[in-house]
């Protein structure tokens, strides 16, 4: 199995705190268990499983796909109320910004679990 762990989402746009509000939304709302590496990893030791062994990969976004994915968070948040109209505005700025210096910078952990059948 492998799972994104959303809370270890980095963007490098140049504003610390409204970043920090942006991606405590995604992870909020995004999906219902934003961190559900946590509880796979109790659900399989809990299971008959052999050799258990978890891994952590970190996924670099190409900058296309971070350029759209962070402009649609962003929107996502300020249609929530999460952010105000300016904030709203800057994100938008800042991320396009950054993508057309090619130096929009993101990136995701993901954990990889692997294990065997007991008995396998």
């Amino acid at each position: 199995l492998i799972e994104p762990e959303f809370s270890t989402t980095t963007v490098d746009v140049g504003h610390k705190e409204l970043t920090r509000k942006v991606l405590a939304h995604e992870v909020d709302t995004a999906v219902t268990w934003s961190s559900l590496p946590g509880r796979l990893a109790a659900a399989l030791r809990a299971l008959p499983v052999d050799d258990l062994r978890i891994d952590t990969r970190v996924l670099v976004f190409p900058p296309d796909l971070a350029a759209g994915y962070f402009t649609s968070i962003g929107d996502h948040a300020a249609a929530a109320g999460a952010l105000t109209p300016d904030e709203h505005q800057v994100w938008k700025t800042a991320v396009a910004d950054r993508a057309a210096a090619g130096e929009l910078f993101a990136s995701v952990g993901y954990f990889l679990f692997t294990a065997t059948v007991a008995g396998h």
